[in-house]
């Protein structure tokens, strides 16, 4: 398919989805709207858009698809302020309503922008194209991907720390939304300048150090706000270069396979990360966060190492080496 039929049919599944949600009154008519339906649209929309963004640039990559992920950080606070205001005034409804024809229109612009640059003829399109498996970086670069999903996910608890008053962890969440964008945005041209690879490790480690060096051991509002400026830049810069390497692994003529196997995997951790990193945190009568953390730095770390060893595949042991 078209990428620019999959984006139309995705934003019309996604438009479809939120107004059906509107008028529902029983729980499984939920859980086949947001759902079902939501899940299906909106994966038909952000693969072709992600894909895209990365086969079109080759020097200026990680920018590319910074920018593009950067609709992750900054917009969703945006959306979150809309829907507020229309279920205040308009009630529910009224809200799920009007972020479905926000959704449409959208999606509408984007099916109308994005274009292949090479597309491949359908006679050399297979069903279950396994080729991109032959390459050893991507098989690593495949299960780091497996892995990172199952925190990717797990949203910062700001309430790990006690005392803290709502509006606080609402501003606080709001603050690492807007430097996921500006992260998404800034730290992609760096990564252009000095190897993709080289800044993923570099955002993995620096994950890794705000998370037990910050996160774990905070006892000041400021050092959760530290932790939101720093954390949000990094983490949204390497999720972002985790997916513009699968490009190195591949070659750009299998881009689209690889990133259709990387994306994919997403599903498991997407799935079963949130449930347990929950059943880690409520193992004791009060929430223990710091296990969470734990769970979530080693994670990173293991993720970090594999990224290092492909990098060592591709451009050797020298340290000062734009790879």
């Amino acid at each position: 398919m078209d990428d620019r039929y999959a984006i139309a049919l995705g934003g019309l599944i996604t438009s479809l989805s939120l107004m059906l949600a509107s008028i529902t009154n029983q729980i499984w008519q939920l859980w086949i709207t947001q759902g079902i339906m939501l899940g299906i649209g909106s994966s038909m929309v952000f693969y072709p858009c992600l894909n895209q963004s990365m086969t079109w640039f080759s020097k200026r990559r990680a920018l590319a698809v910074g920018i593009a992920l950067s609709g992750m950080g900054l917009p969703p606070i945006a959306f979150t302020n809309i829907a507020t205001a229309c279920f205040q005034t308009l009630g529910y409804r009224w809200a799920l309503r009007v972020l479905g024809f926000i959704s449409l229109v959208l999606c509408a612009i984007g099916a109308i922008l994005c274009t292949k640059l090479n597309p491949r003829s359908k006679s050399s399109v297979n069903l279950l194209d396994l080729s991109v498996f032959k390459s050893k970086s991507f098989v690593i670069l495949f299960i780091a991907h497996f892995i990172i999903a199952f925190v990717i996910f797990i949203a910062p608890y700001a309430e790990s720390f006690g005392g803290v008053d709502p509006y606080t962890i609402a501003n606080i969440t709001g603050i690492m939304g807007v430097f996921n964008f500006i992260g998404s945005i800034i730290l992609g041209i760096v990564a252009d300048y000095i190897g993709r690879f080289n800044m993923t490790i570099f955002t993995g480690m620096l994950c890794v150090v705000m998370q037990l060096g910050v996160w774990f051991t905070a006892a000041t509002v400021a050092s959760l706000w530290t932790f939101a400026v720093i954390y949000g830049m990094a983490s949204a810069t390497l999720y972002n270069l985790i997916v513009s390497v699968i490009v190195d692994c591949t070659g750009i003529e299998r881009s689209e396979v690889g990133t259709g196997w990387a994306v994919f995997v997403w599903f498991v951790g997407a799935l079963v990360g949130q449930p347990l990193a929950s059943m880690i945190v409520n193992q004791t009568e009060v929430p223990n966060y710091r296990m969470a953390i734990v769970f979530t730095s080693v994670t990173f770390f293991f993720v970090t190492c594999m990224i290092l060893v492909i990098r060592i595949m591709i451009g050797g042991w020298k340290v000062i080496k734009k790879v």
